[in-house]
Order: C-alpha cells, then structure tokens, then sequence
C-alpha cells in the first residue's frame, strides 16, 4: 500500500482532486475567522464573558450555532478549559477591538466577499466601483496590516538575506543612507539599521503607518537613526543625490508602468552617483503562466481594483532603463537591482 501512495503521488499527469479540496478547507477557515471578526467574539471573551451561556445571554444569540462557532474557532484562536472559552496569544493581540494591535478591520475587508462579487462583475462589464490600494481611504487597513507584519519576526532573517543578496552587508559600518518607499512597518530597512549604527533610513508612507514604523525603531532602539515623511509617494519628491539606496518593498505592482516610471525617475534623481534601487516585488515569468505569484494580480484587482499589475522581468528592466537605470539584475522571483 505504501509504495503504491508513493507511486500515486508520483504522477503528475493525473487529476488531483487535494489541490481543489485544500482551497475549499481553506476558504472555510476563513470565512470562519471573518464571520467570529465580525460578530466581535473575540473582544466579548476578552470582556469576560467565556462561556456560551454567558455569551448567547447577553448577546441574545441562538445557544447551538454559538457553542458550535465557538467550539470551531479553538483549534487556533480559542481554547477551552473547564468549559470556559480562551483567547490564544495571536486572536488576544490581533482580534481583540479597541487594541493598538488589533488588525480585525484589515481581515474583515481582505476576506470580504463583496469585491470578489464587484471583481465578477467587473470582468462582464468592464465597470467597477472600489477605492485604490495607494489612496488614502485605504490608510487605517495598511495601518493594520503593518502592525501584524512588524511582529513577524521572520521577517528580520528574511531582509537580512535580501540585503546580502544584492551585495549590501548589514553589518558593514560604513556611512549608509536609505530610502524606504511605501515602507509599511520598515522591518526592512530597520535591519540595516540595527546591524549598522552608521545607517541613516528615511521611510515615506501613509502617517498612520509611519507611527508604527516609528513604535518599531523605538522598541528595537534606533529611533535617532530613523527619520519619516509622510506622505503620497505618487506625488512627493524624494530629494536630489541624497541616498546611497533606495528600496521599492511590495509597492510596484499595485502601480500602472506609468506610475512606475514616474516614481522611478524620482528615485533616480534622490541616488547618488553609482547609488543602487532595490525592488522587493514578486515577479512574472515571461509567459506569465507558471509563478504561483500571478494570483496575487488577481487578488490585487479584486480587492483594490488596481491600475496595477504583475510584472516580468523585461518589464521591470525596461521601465528601469527608460529612466537611466544600468547594471539590472534579477536575483530571484522577487528581487531585483539597478544602478544610477
């Protein structure tokens, strides 16, 4: 039995009915969490009211399909003990409201349904109403999102290895100044930092999401080597030979290739002579029908209705070399580099 499984999975030429199943259980365990997000369960339990008699009671909610929602959110949100229902560390920090780190209306909206129904539409009739991700409607959501990721620790490994990759070292001493565009919580660039006392990172961002880069800089003990802009990077200008580099983070595909090359050529300007742009940003094969990374356009159209878009490498060095940029290079499916 056991080598026939061996041989069963070997197969690739054979339908396989897990890949529709695991996106089906998936899709369940979120509209879980979304439904107990949106009923607020989360912050009832932090309140006190723990067990499903006490929270059917003072939520005049029908007992079963409460006990069953409750009883499903424990195997990673909730746990039980004496009949009691608790909060994990993860839904006490996130999904508890009136929280400096509560991120519920960032997942209420990344897992509502409505988009997806105006995408659908949008595909038949071309028309569609939904705010930009760059605009500033979407301001509190990317204040949310960026909490969740500065405690992502894994991060720090991560842009460690990214800023080795394009032969930056992160604990070299030397005097070095960094833009961070549409920087988010700044884990990127805060590495350099830490590592470096003689790195001096400017970040450029929404105000809301510059203060939690700024709570970061502050816990890690680097505020004095950290300055922040707030601000639209569409629209902002970035200075002249000011920065030896300039780091392009998860920002380029919701722009079109215009957009691009606008706030390309500003990053031009702000680099010194021989300073380096860095764009952290999944990237399309040629085809554009083997990246895995290619439903993240389609995500970025549904939710955000984008003017944006995944883009291959020929893409990426083209709007590179339009506005000066030499020496670009991929180094991975998300990582590319050029010089001034």
């Amino acid at each position: 039995m056991t080598l026939f499984v061996k041989d069963q999975e070997k197969d690739k030429s054979k339908p396989d009915p897990d890949q529709v199943f695991e996106l089906v259980y998936n899709g369940w365990r979120a509209h879980i969490l979304k439904t107990a997000v949106q009923l607020d369960v989360f912050t009832i339990v932090a309140n006190g009211l723990r067990t499903v008699e006490k929270i059917a009671s003072a939520k005049n909610w029908a007992r079963r399909p409460t006990r069953v929602l409750l009883d499903g959110l424990c195997p990673l949100f909730l746990s039980k003990k004496g009949g009691e229902y608790l909060l994990t560390p993860t839904s006490e920090t996130f999904l508890v409201r009136n929280k400096r780190t509560y991120a519920g209306d960032s997942l209420r909206y990344f897992l509502s349904c409505d988009p997806w129904e105006q995408f659908a539409e949008c595909i038949k009739t071309g028309q569609r109403k939904i705010p930009e991700a760059c605009s500033a409607e979407f301001g509190a959501l990317w204040e949310q999102d960026a909490t969740m990721e500065s405690m992502r620790m894994s991060r720090i490994t991560e842009s460690i290895e990214m800023w080795r990759t394009v032969r930056i070292d992160p604990d070299a001493k030397q005097d070095i100044r960094v833009l961070d565009l549409a920087s988010g919580c700044g884990i990127k660039s805060l590495v350099l930092a830490k590592n470096n006392p003689n790195a001096d990172i400017t970040f450029i961002d929404w105000v809301g999401v510059l203060e939690v880069a700024k709570r970061l800089a502050d816990e890690w003990g680097i505020l004095n080597q950290v300055s922040f802009r707030p601000g639209d990077i569409a629209t902002m200008d970035y200075g002249d030979c000011e920065f030896d580099i300039v780091l392009l983070g998860q920002i380029t595909y919701h722009l079109n290739i215009v957009q691009n090359k606008s706030i390309l050529r500003r990053v031009y300007r702000s680099l010194k002579p021989g300073g380096l742009v860095v764009i952290n940003a999944p990237i399309a094969d040629e085809k554009r029908c083997k990246s895995g990374a290619l439903m993240l356009a389609v995500v970025l159209f549904a939710l955000f209705g984008e003017k944006g878009d995944l883009y291959t490498f020929s893409e990426y060095k083209g709007m590179l070399e339009d506005v000066g940029f030499s020496e670009v290079t991929k180094h991975s499916e998300s990582l590319i580099s050029a010089r001034k």
